[in-house]
């Protein structure tokens, strides 16, 4: 810890043993049991990260299952303890995941939400066009004009990939 900082060095441990938590997890029969296994395994080394660790692999084994439900569940269960830990580029990721999966109403103002948070961390072509487009699905044209026009002048003087955004912003 002297050397690298506590931080990292917990970091570090956290890994180490989700590594192996999910290698144990690897033979399980469901999604479910898999985050079960992750959590108990963890909890035997690193228990103050457990709940943590196994949210995130729900996330990331239903979403390479194509699971949408259950990765939502597990997104939102996530954001509603962790958001605060994130940046805004994870914040982003997973509105943009809700905007593209899902049409719960509910669900998607949170992701909106998530997507504000991401935009006040850091304005950005990419976050500006997650609010444009949560904005947009959820039916209030209004709110989402602005964030489409910020999304698009931050984008081009980015030299992103600005298409979509126009596009919507033509639906406006």
């Amino acid at each position: 810890a002297a050397v690298v900082g506590a931080d990292q060095l917990n970091r570090g441990l956290d890994m180490i043993a989700f590594g192996d938590a999910v290698k144990k997890a690897g033979q399980a029969q469901s999604v479910e049991m898999a985050v079960e296994i992750v959590e108990t395994e963890m909890k035997k080394f690193r228990p103050g990260s457990a709940h943590e660790y196994s949210l995130l692999y729900g996330i990331y084994i239903s979403q390479q299952n194509d699971l949408k439900p259950q990765a939502h569940n597990y997104i939102l269960a996530f954001m509603e303890r962790y958001q605060r830990k994130l940046g805004w580029s994870e914040l982003n990721e997973y509105a943009w995941y809700f905007h593209e999966t899902s049409t719960d109403v509910t669900a998607l103002k949170k992701a909106l939400s998530w997507a504000l948070a991401s935009v006040k961390l850091e304005s950005n072509f990419f976050n500006n066009d997650t609010v444009a487009h949560l904005y947009f699905k959820l039916g209030d044209k209004k709110n989402a004009r602005p964030y489409a026009q910020t999304a698009l002048r931050l984008g081009q003087a980015a030299g992103e990939q600005t298409t979509a955004t126009q596009q919507l912003l033509n639906k406006l």
